[in-house]
């Protein structure tokens, strides 16, 4: 365990419900309902560029801590008091959690998400994208402005809503757009 070379690891929004389905049941020893791994996969979306910039199966594209299990650094960058603020390896701001599976991530969001942002699962459970984003923001999970990550979860829960077929449930109606400006 330990650093690793970093990879980009690009999949599709398929598969990756597919592995947050999984993990879900893994983890909670549930059926999760569809509108909650709606949530998470734009979520997903929104930190990865739609998985195009997802780094070894970094479904957060998590930073590490230091806890166990393998990382990797590239270049980032941050909002810092209104202002981009970018950071090059070795920087501290630039290690990201790593893992060798798709599952492997997977699983490693829910959990982080379940445990440490713990306030933010009522919203995952209810299938609701916009407080969500409120209960990420108030747990400085993300550093961007709270009115635009809002609109952009919203906006790719519709669009997921609308294109992931899940056999047994009907697709939910989409939100309305309260965050349009």
């Amino acid at each position: 365990m330990g650093r690793i070379d970093d990879r980009l690891t690009p999949v599709t929004p398929n598969e990756v419900f597919l592995a947050l389905q999984g993990a879900w049941q893994k983890e909670l020893h549930e059926t999760p309902h569809r509108t909650s791994l709606l949530v998470l996969l734009s979520q997903w979306a929104l930190e990865t560029g739609r998985g195009r910039s997802m780094h070894c199966y970094n479904l957060g594209n998590v930073k590490s801590g230091g806890q166990s299990g393998d990382w990797c650094f590239f270049r980032c960058n941050e909002i810092i008091k209104g202002k981009v603020v970018w950071f090059d390896p070795d920087a501290p701001e630039c290690r990201f959690r790593a893992f060798a599976t798709l599952d492997d991530g997977a699983l490693d969001y829910l959990r982080t998400l379940y445990q440490r942002f713990k306030r933010a699962w009522p919203a995952v459970q209810a299938g609701d994208p916009a407080a969500f984003s409120h209960s990420l923001r108030l747990q400085n999970y993300y550093t961007a402005d709270e009115g635009q990550y809002t609109r952009t979860l919203v906006s790719l829960f519709n669009e997921f809503s609308r294109s992931i077929p899940v056999q047994g449930q009907p697709a939910p109606a989409p939100l309305p757009d309260l965050y349009s400006t």
